[in-house]
């Protein structure tokens, strides 16, 4: 796992110093080996120059990466690599590439930079992995931009008539440009404030310069006038038809699929951790890893959580110590956040890393936090449980779905899903008398619901009552299309982008087995293999019935990864005012709003607070 930055000016010749300079940056991403090199135009011809031995060369092309050792950890597999008329820039994991390593470099990186040459980009429909490069052909004049079909890795670009930068890394592009301000994306801004997430799945990001390449795409760059094109959409998956499948074929089949997927993500050479949760998903992960008989090669991880106000563990304590217990696995154990005393300096830390507001009582405290400390025990790969909720149906979004199709009109499906809704929900009979009644309210005698006035500004509300996620969600009214939406619009490209940042700022590559791309067709199975007696992803249940605890198998909740933060206890004096006196924050905000209602509005308050830290650390501005 590595970052990269690709510079590519036509008015000047490139700044050695300041290239450097905005490379270094992101040496978190690769500690392990630094590479540049430069492209010098000449007469309709060009030369690749090494940088790391001649400083003092003019080039018009700036390639430099960043290296973090996992698989091959010799120097064959350096970056940037160049041969003959191409070069390449690569952050990320091709699992499968002894398939098709026909030269026996035993490197992901020089196999798949040899299969681009000889195959072209299409070949990337064969990669089983997580990727993001710049490929360059420098016979064609151009370049090409790719990232995986999940958008695992970031890559960001900036261009104008006569500058191109791409980095893994927004700080670098802006380090590189040396602007007096960031300009911010007001659509992208008022997302977070309404919804609490960012939206990772479009080519817009927090600042309206700055694209991203979207997940599963490649771009083309015409060098000659950095003309951009998409070229080619690699969100194909290994597809199966069920239907006539017996259920313990279905099974097998998964079972099969599940186990490869894990054992690829154990490939490496440099030391492997698991994280345990006592869930479903990460205890799945630890059962094959036994059956593959590769526990004396990792390390595993529990990150004991606090609750808040509480001096007492959450359950998930319980049940991994169950599971440890039953595969005698030694738990290295990680205490999440019990001294709060160090929250302003995780928030400062992690809001340069971030470069944008994030939800502070989500995952990412805890992910960087674990992270740190695998990090200090010399550990280079994670491996997590994230997917499994999105591809085998771990959400019983039944009310959610029977409102969407109560918007479409579709009464049957209504009631259906409202009666599951009834049956996998603990409410009673009143309750959910009362909650019927109330959608059938809002959809015959609909009112339009503005953002309360006494909040935001006008011209920011403009922007916030243009995004409504119950209408977002309300598109995809089916489990299965529920389960593309989380998959590719909201929470994974989410959770995606918040463990890449958390884990790669402590030198940490994540990995993701129920994200391996022959494991996605499972999205597509009956609604018999994913719900059934008021217990959801059945699949994997029965899958696991004879390898876990039968404690592990037929757990219901989870108390899963959060902040343990006492928001109460961050209305300091302090904070208040960082809030109030920060410049953007006085933009978006109603000029009669007074501390006391931002801090009797829980959500208002933590994105405000977050995002005055993130001002603290770049120059932002609001246009509005």
């Amino acid at each position: 796992m590595c970052g990269f930055l690709y510079i590519n000016d036509k008015s000047s010749f490139i700044n050695l110093k300041k290239s450097h300079d905005s490379l270094n940056l992101q040496n978190h991403r690769g500690p392990d080996f630094q590479g540049q090199m430069g492209i010098s135009n000449y007469n309709n011809g060009f030369n690749f120059v090494d940088l790391n031995n001649n400083k003092n060369q003019k080039i018009n092309q700036y390639l430099g990466h960043n290296r973090l050792k996992i698989i091959d950890l010799s120097e064959k597999s350096n970056q940037p690599i160049f041969k003959g008329k191409s070069f390449f820039l690569y952050n990320g994991e091709f699992y499968n590439f002894k398939e098709f390593d026909n030269e026996n470099t035993n490197s992901d990186t020089l196999t798949l930079f040899n299969r681009l040459e000889n195959i072209g980009i299409d070949f990337l429909h064969n990669v089983n992995g997580m990727w993001s490069f710049i490929y360059g052909d420098m016979e064609q004049n151009k370049i090409f931009l790719s990232r995986d079909r999940y958008g695992k890795k970031p890559l960001y670009y900036y261009n104008n008539q006569s500058l191109f930068i791409a980095s893994s890394e927004i700080k670098s592009i802006y380090s590189y440009l040396d602007l007096k301000h960031r300009e911010i994306n007001p659509y992208y801004l008022a997302r977070f404030f309404h919804t609490k997430l960012n939206d990772y799945s479009s080519d817009q990001t927090f600042y309206k310069n700055i694209k991203s390449v979207k997940a599963g795409e490649v771009l083309e760059i015409n060098n000659a006038n950095f003309n951009i094109k998409r070229k080619l959409n690699i969100k194909k998956f290994p597809i199966k038809n069920f239907q006539f499948q017996s259920k313990e074929c279905v099974k097998n089949d998964f079972k099969n699929d599940f186990q490869k997927a894990v054992s690829a993500r154990l490939i490496s050479d440099a030391p492997v951790g698991v994280l345990m949760s006592g869930g479903l998903d990460s205890s799945a992960i630890v059962s094959n890893i036994i059956n593959l008989k590769k526990k004396e090669n990792v390390n595993f991880f529990y990150a004991r959580q606090f609750i808040t106000n509480e001096n007492k563990v959450s359950e998930d304590d319980h049940y991994v110590k169950i599971l440890s217990k039953h595969f005698k696995i030694k738990l290295n154990e990680i205490d999440l956040l019990k001294d709060h005393s160090k929250i302003e300096e995780i928030f400062l830390k992690l809001s340069k890393q971030f470069e944008e507001p994030f939800n502070i009582e989500l995952t990412s405290i805890p992910i960087y936090l674990i992270s740190k400390e695998m990090s200090n025990k010399g550990i280079k790969v994670s491996i997590d449980g994230v997917g499994g909720d999105e591809i085998l149906s771990g959400y019983p979004s039944f009310l959610s779905l029977a409102n969407s199709n109560l918007i479409k009109n579709n009464f049957l499906n209504f009631i259906n899903y409202f009666k599951l809704h009834m049956s996998y929900s603990n409410s009673n009979h009143l309750s959910n008398f009362l909650l019927i009644a109330s959608l059938l309210k809002n959809k015959f005698f609909p009112r339009t619901k503005r953002i309360d006035n006494k909040i935001y500004s006008n011209k920011f509300k403009d922007y916030i009552d243009s995004i409504h996620l119950v209408k977002l969600r309300a598109k995809y009214e089916t489990v299965i299309k529920r389960q593309l939406f989380e998959l590719f619009k909201f929470q994974i490209p989410y959770y995606l982008k918040i463990s890449d940042q958390c884990n790669m700022i402590n030198n940490v590559e994540n990995r993701s087995p129920f994200l391996d791309f022959n494991l996605f067709k499972y999205v597509f199975l009956k609604n018999e293999f994913k719900f059934k007696s008021g217990y959801m992803k059945i699949l994997l249940r029965e899958v696991l019935i004879d390898d876990l605890p039968k404690e592990i198998v037929f757990r219901k909740n989870k108390s899963g990864f959060g902040s343990s933060i006492d928001i109460n206890n961050l209305k300091t004096k302090k904070n208040i005012e960082m809030i109030l006196d920060c410049e953007v924050i006085r933009l978006i905000l109603a000029k009669d709003i007074n501390s006391k209602k931002i801090l009797n509005e829980k959500a208002l308050f933590k994105n405000l607070l977050i995002l005055s830290y993130l001002s603290t650390q770049y120059p932002l501005k609001l246009d509005i």
